[in-house]
């Protein structure tokens, strides 16, 4: 969805906006465009509203259950929107947005998208409950969440072997038939006892 909604702000967002193509005005003008700050302040919106949406891993319906019990990503996902919300209006050239700031109506649309993005996880979700008819969201041990990838390996992250720990026994069973050999050489030889 992100991708669709950045390519439209990309092509079409002139002129539903009402503003310069945002190329041509940089070229024109030397400044940020108020175009790319519309697209840069809705991919990052549209972002942090999908990562709600991130904390359910299987399905679940209520993306917001539970998201007061983490202090910390509350924390991270309000300062990222006000630090996003100062940068877009008022960071001008520093930071290469519109040195006039986003307008109420970019702003409200900004902020559509990125609800959009809560409510198109959850028809995604519903979807998928119907045509699959899932009784239980969880899935398999081998399935990373509703609608995502299958992998073979565990629950859709790549699990690799502990190199370390097979390294190590591998080093080991190589060590002790070693020390096999070396004392069947010496035996053969006539010299001590095998142990």
């Amino acid at each position: 969805m992100q991708i669709a909604v950045c390519a439209w702000v990309l092509f079409y967002g002139p002129k539903w906006f009402g503003f310069e193509e945002g190329h041509l005005y940089t070229k024109a003008t030397g400044a940020p465009s108020e175009h790319h700050t519309v697209l840069f302040n809705v991919l990052v919106i549209m972002t942090l509203f999908n990562e709600i949406n991130c904390r359910k891993l299987y399905g679940e319906a209520n993306v917001f259950q539970g998201i007061f019990d983490n202090f910390y990503f509350c924390l991270v996902l309000a300062v990222t929107f006000v630090l996003q919300c100062l940068a877009a209006q008022f960071g001008g050239r520093w930071i290469k947005c519109y040195v006039g700031g986003l307008t109420l109506g970019e702003w409200t649309f900004c902020l559509l998208c990125g609800l959009a993005v809560l409510v198109w996880q959850f028809v995604v979700n519903a979807v998928a409950r119907l045509l699959m008819r899932i009784t239980s969201t969880q899935g398999a041990s081998h399935e990373s969440g509703l609608l995502k990838f299958k992998s073979g390996t565990g629950n859709g992250m790549i699990r690799m072997r502990n190199t370390s720990k097979s390294v190590d026994v591998r080093s080991a069973k190589s060590r002790d038939e070693g020390r096999r050999q070396h004392l069947q050489r010496r035996n053969s030889k006539g010299g001590g006892s095998m142990v």
